[in-house]
């Protein structure tokens, strides 16, 4: 399931995502259609009708080219008037805040109650319930309210709690759509891709498939020998270029694990190693470049996991008598993480 953002939407097709000339659906659209066939019905003067009473933003409505619309392509027509309806009935003032998010939702309830999508069929991908921290889970709940209202009825198979796992499903799991000419395109969540590892050296790339829309194809970018793991980045090529604890904490913040790859190891190993070396020579204390940031443990002190810092998710503690003790030390960088992973998210 596929939408494109906001920018996007106003120049390209929203089904074959072809940058070319189109017209805004009269019913959830901002304006009148550049061309029409007939003068009645759907393209005539009722649908121009519609188009003064059901105004929404220009960035919310959904638009097709004329080999979409028109001519049917793909049963664009037929498919779009179920997303079409149910996005009008969103208000105009939460489509500006949450755009894509809303033409998104639209789609796949509207293909849910089609019959055309199963409404489990993203049931294999992740949601890190358990590993979100509370002000994330606050704000999906927020959001779940906020899309069973806009949206209602749901589809019958649907309920609040299904729509918060897939609030969370596409948080952490879609992918952004090929570039459309140099305008971002907007995202898509495909299940296949989304069950493939991340590396901070991949082996293999997600990319858009060149036979179906909106669907995406996994490549290989290096010799694999058989048995090896298929891995891609989750992070693009900027933020793979940065160091390793800026990568942490990016992974971290939007997809809430800690990447154990092979560059991250030996990164944490060439770290330790000079910190040690530095240790040796200056008689300067170590605490680890990787491990609790308070004494260095590797493990926690009931001998389990290490605990997060629950404000940056960036620094671990053996257990929370050392949390509170490295508090002091770390309080002003986690401040400084936490404002760079809001600047992130904006």
């Amino acid at each position: 399931v596929y939408v494109l953002d906001a920018e996007s939407a106003l120049k390209c097709c929203d089904v074959c995502l072809a940058k070319t000339s189109h017209f805004v659906c009269p019913d959830c659209g901002d304006g009148p259609p550049t061309s029409n066939k007939g003068s009645t019905g759907r393209k005539g003067n009722k649908a121009k009708k519609k188009q003064t009473k059901n105004k929404s933003t220009s960035a919310g409505g959904f638009r097709l080219c004329k080999a979409c619309y028109e001519d049917g392509r793909a049963g664009a027509a037929d498919a779009h008037s179920s997303e079409c309806k149910r996005l009008g009935r969103v208000p105009a003032s939460v489509l500006d805040e949450n755009s894509n998010l809303h033409r998104w939702m639209a789609r796949f309830f509207a293909r849910v109650e089609a019959g055309t999508l199963d409404p489990w069929c993203f049931d294999p991908l992740c949601d890190n319930a358990e590993v979100e921290p509370q002000a994330v889970k606050a704000q999906g709940e927020a959001l779940v309210d906020e899309i069973v209202k806009a949206h209602a009825p749901l589809p019958p198979a649907i309920t609040p709690t299904s729509v918060l796992r897939l609030v969370r499903q596409l948080r952490y799991n879609s992918f952004n759509l090929p570039k459309v000419g140099s305008e971002k395109s907007g995202l898509t969540l495909a299940v296949e891709p989304s069950l493939f590892n991340h590396s901070c050296r991949p082996n293999a790339v997600a990319c858009d498939s060149s036979t179906v829309v909106g669907a995406m194809n996994v490549r290989a970018t290096t010799d694999i020998k058989a048995g090896s793991a298929l891995t891609i980045s989750y992070l693009g090529e900027d933020d793979l270029a940065k160091s390793g604890m800026e990568r942490q904490m990016k992974l971290g913040f939007k997809y809430m694990f800690r990447c154990a790859c092979p560059r991250c190891v030996q990164e944490v190993q060439g770290r330790a190693a000079a910190a040690a070396a530095a240790e040796e020579k200056n008689g300067a204390s170590f605490k680890g470049a990787e491990g609790c940031a308070h004494c260095g443990a590797t493990v926690g002190c009931d001998g389990g996991a290490l605990l997060w810092c629950s404000g940056c998710r960036v620094v671990q503690y053996c257990g929370r008598e050392h949390q509170v003790q490295g508090w002091k030390a770390h309080k002003t960088e986690c401040k400084r993480l936490q404002k760079e992973q809001q600047k992130q998210q904006a």
